[in-house]
């Protein structure tokens, strides 16, 4: 289905919106010039006809570029070149969904290296799984690509029931963080409905369910992916 002139527009906009590439390294490449740019990213004026055609040829000439294989970034270098070409990079963090202590996912301090996927385009980060609680699907030391899932605890049953999150809860008495891996369902009853969610796992023969304390709950990440390197730079 052929585009009409505002569609076009629009999606020039929201390419470079969406970009990670500069206002310069995007006018460079394009011969449009940096100002422009600018303006188109922050909302001040919008592109020409030409120049958003010129715009989508770019960036689907840069995607043609990029491989088409998940990527494993493990040097400042590599992250450099990566950004670059316009890669959305994921940060891998050194956080395992298992019983363990852990901080909670999200800290700078514990991103481990980078990967890019370019089939999860709304993926927010990567992790690792321990434990074979939730094999075959996610065997233990397997990647998991996430994304945040905000939900508000007044309302604790609008969350897609079924699928598998990350769930990172506090202990109430030491304080530590836990994370786990697990399959979330909703108890029938509506005053434990309130209270808990049940984790699951996928093997129910060797695990029990177990509550989940939706008070203690400190964040939420709904599974993407199980992520397989293709390619380790």
């Amino acid at each position: 289905m052929q585009l009409c002139k505002a569609e076009i527009v629009q999606k020039a906009i929201e390419l470079i919106s969406n970009s990670t590439l500069s206002n310069y390294k995007i006018a460079k490449d394009t011969g449009i010039t940096e100002a422009s740019i600018g303006n188109y990213r922050n909302g001040n004026t919008r592109p020409t006809l030409a120049n958003a055609n010129i715009i989508i040829d770019y960036f689907n000439k840069k995607e043609l570029e990029l491989s088409g294989s998940n990527l494993v970034i493990n040097t400042e270098t590599e992250y450099k070149e990566a950004m670059e070409k316009g890669l959305k990079l994921l940060p891998e963090v050194d956080f395992k969904f298992s019983g363990g202590n852990a901080e909670l996912l999200g800290s700078t301090d514990s991103v481990k290296r980078y990967w890019y996927l370019p089939d999860c385009k709304d993926c927010e980060a990567i992790a690792q799984v321990a434990g074979n609680s939730m094999a075959p699907a996610y065997p233990s030391g397997c990647w998991i690509a996430l994304k945040r899932f905000s939900f508000e605890k007044e309302f604790p049953n609008q969350i897609p029931f079924g699928n598998v999150f990350g769930i990172v809860v506090e202990d109430k008495q030491t304080g530590d963080y836990h994370g786990h891996i697990k399959i979330l369902r909703r108890y029938s009853d509506p005053s434990l409905a309130k209270r808990f969610w049940i984790a699951r796992s996928v093997d129910r023969e060797n695990h029990d369910d177990f509550d989940i304390d939706i008070e203690q709950v400190r964040g939420l990440w709904i599974v993407k992916q199980h992520v397989v390197a293709d390619v380790i730079l």
